[in-house]
This record gives C-alpha cells, structure tokens and sequence, in this order.
C-alpha cells in the first residue's frame, strides 16, 4: 500500500506496507489493514496540506498486478494544527 502526495512542484510516494502473499479461495473475501498514521512530519505544510492518495494492489504469484484500488484523501487541517485526512468515497 502506498500514499501519494502529488503537487504540482513534486510528487512523493510514501510505502507503507507490504502484505506476504495470501492465497483467496474463490467467494467473498475480506483483507484488513490498519495503518493509524501516515508519517509526514518531513514534509512542509504546503506539501502536507493537499489532497492524496491511498492506493492498494494486489498482485498474483508472478507479481502481476491483478487489482488496484485506489481511494482519494483529503487532508485537512483542524484548528488545533493537527492534520486530520478525510477519504472521500466514490460510492457517496
């Protein structure tokens, strides 16, 4: 799983995880990950301070992507300074 940031003076990609490979039978399956915090403390504000993007792919045993789901982040600073990330959902 990664994270982008793309501005329009540069583009950072940020990996933050990697799965081992696991073997779906073929039906519903679910795959949870928890990643509490992204680490953009060594990125000025106006890099921070934009739109991103959390993407997954999923790949088969040769390493060929299968899937790729990507959703759009909106980060969002509280009035505290804190950065809070807001995804939007295509499906709203």
């Amino acid at each position: 799983m990664t994270y982008t940031i793309d501005v329009a003076f540069k583009k950072i990609v940020l990996d933050l995880m990697t799965t081992t490979f696991i073997t779906y039978k073929k039906g519903a399956n679910t795959l949870k990950l928890d990643i509490p915090k992204i680490n953009v403390d060594d990125y000025d504000k106006d890099t921070n301070n934009n739109i991103g993007m959390l993407s997954l792919v999923a790949k088969d045993k040769a390493l060929k992507e299968v899937c790729n789901i990507n959703m759009v982040v909106q980060i969002i600073k509280e009035f505290t300074g804190q950065l809070n990330k807001c995804i939007l959902s295509p499906l709203d």
